[in-house]
């Protein structure tokens, strides 16, 4: 069973007269950070992730809403714009889609 976390970056420009940028967490081949365990992920984060809800799940994983400290991101992730992002790049596209819409966001 493979564990997947859903990490969210809201970055608000007030100049830009409520301008927001959401940036997911994704590793190196824009995945949605991905271990066989939780314990892995306290591991890959320093003992920092705080695991929400579950708010997905298939035969093979479960999804999970996550919070971690902006400044503490593991070697091999980075937060990607979701404006960069598109179905053919990113393996996980249509679960950030399902997650930023549970979120209430709109795109």
């Amino acid at each position: 069973m493979n564990h997947k976390l859903f990490i969210v970056k809201l970055d608000f420009k007030p100049e830009l007269n409520r301008h927001q940028d959401l940036s997911i967490l994704l590793s190196k081949d824009l995945s949605l950070p991905t271990a066989k365990s939780l314990t892995k992920f306290r591991e890959i984060f320093n003992n920092q992730p705080k695991l929400g809800k579950i708010f997905f799940e298939t035969p093979d994983s479960k999804y999970y809403f996550a919070i971690i400290t902006p400044n503490q991101i593991p070697e091999n992730y980075s937060y990607i714009k979701f404006s960069n992002l598109s179905n053919g790049s990113t393996p996980d596209y249509k679960i950030i889609l399902k997650a930023i819409k549970i979120l209430g966001y709109e795109f």
